[in-house]
């Protein structure tokens, strides 16, 4: 029962993780969109703080750190439900490789 519920967590965990990596991507985009308005501004015409500008590179790097970080999560998390539902060996295709002599495919011992 307790391993049912840890797989559902998981589960919901990486299905939000993949819900927020579209919306990190999403800003990213903006930020990346509002970085070029603040450089525009700041080389060409000089209106815009260097503050304003820096204060955006951080936030712009923070998301894209942030997107990063959450990758691994999933991929963690993806790990983990593989190795509850004993389907890692299919998942990485080791299913008919063999390490010094002996298979990898729990089957064959």
């Amino acid at each position: 029962m307790e391993e049912n519920i840890d797989e559902r967590g998981l589960l919901r965990s990486i299905n939000a993780g993949e819900d927020k990596t579209g919306m990190l991507k999403q800003q990213i985009k903006l930020l990346a969109d509002t970085r070029e308005l603040f450089r525009s501004q700041y080389f060409n015409m000089g209106t815009r703080r260097l503050s304003e500008l820096l204060d955006n590179e951080e936030e712009y790097y923070s998301r894209q750190a942030e997107l990063v970080q959450l990758r691994s999560e999933i991929v963690a998390d993806r790990l983990h439900c593989a190795v509850r539902s004993r389907q890692l060996r299919s998942m990485l295709d080791l299913e008919a490789h063999q390490i010094y002599g002996f298979p990898l495919s729990m089957d064959m011992i």
